[in-house]
Formats: structure tokens, C-alpha cells, sequence
């Protein structure tokens, strides 16, 4: 049975979010495929070429967030 494994399947392998039906069919095909070894290995180059970046809100953001809540937040009354 020929399968056709997508780039998209090859980058969804590269971010981890394959299930374990596809994960384990794809790393047989990747064993046995050469050409597409080579297009995973590709892909994977370029995912570690890719800058690693993190965001992190302004301190005034996250003061600004939490007193909303508290200014919104339900009272009790026991």
C-alpha cells in the first residue's frame, strides 16, 4: 500500500504533534524512504534554523490585567 506522506505530516512530526498511529507509521516510512528522509531532513533544518522566540508582556501590562480582575471579581459574603 503507497502512502503519501505530506509536508504538512513531516512538520506536524517535527512539532511533536503527530498521534502515536501516525508517529509510528511515519518513522517506519522514514527508515525505509529514502527521498522522503531527505524532505524530513530538510524540514527538519529548517525548523532548527528557525530563531527560537519568547514574548513576555510589560510589567504594567500584567499590573493593569490583575487589578481588573480584582476590581471584577465577586464578592462573598459569609
Amino acid at each position: 500500500m503507497t502512502h503519501n506522506y505530506t509536508p504538512e505530516l513531516l512538520i506536524k512530526y517535527v512539532y511533536k504533534e503527530t498521534d502515536i498511529a501516525d508517529r509510528l507509521e511515519l518513522e517506519y516510512a522514514l527508515e525505509n524512504n529514502a527521498p522522503l528522509r531527505a524532505q524530513y531532513l530538510d524540514i527538519l533544518n529548517s525548523y532548527k534554523n528557525v530563531p527560537k522566540v519568547t514574548f513576555s508582556p510589560k510589567k504594567s501590562t500584567m499590573t493593569n490585567i490583575l487589578n481588573y480582575s480584582k476590581s471584577t471579581s465577586l464578592e462573598t459574603n459569609f
